[in-house]
């Protein structure tokens, strides 16, 4: 992968993969602390609800239209990404998790 290029990340049952090219799909194993940090970008505003580092978050909650309704959601799951040694301990995210990784859109930037 070339430095400082986004690439656009598939979620599916059995973990995540990015797309590289349209003939390459990479997977790897589902779960963001691999990645490091994250910014959670709301495109409906075009505000930033969450800014750490190394991941992009396109959409959190593009069904509500109380956007700072949203914001108060995602700010909840801060934990989950925050914590590297909890990531870590997933082979594939369960739960709670689980389902919040498959209600969004995710870009991964490299840095």
């Amino acid at each position: 992968m070339e430095w400082n290029q986004r690439y656009m990340a598939v979620i599916q049952p059995e973990g995540i993969g990015v797309i590289i090219s349209e003939d390459e799909f990479s997977t790897f194993i589902a779960h963001f602390g691999e990645f490091g940090n994250i910014e959670i970008y709301d495109c409906l505003t075009h505000e930033i609800i969450i800014r750490t580092k190394g991941v992009h978050i396109q959409c959190f909650y593009p069904d509500i239209h109380d956007r700072s309704l949203a914001g108060l959601k995602a700010k909840r799951y801060y934990s989950y990404f925050e914590n590297y040694k909890y990531q870590l301990k997933r082979k594939y995210p369960k739960g709670r998790l689980k389902s919040l990784y498959q209600s969004l859109k995710v870009y991964f930037v490299q840095e």
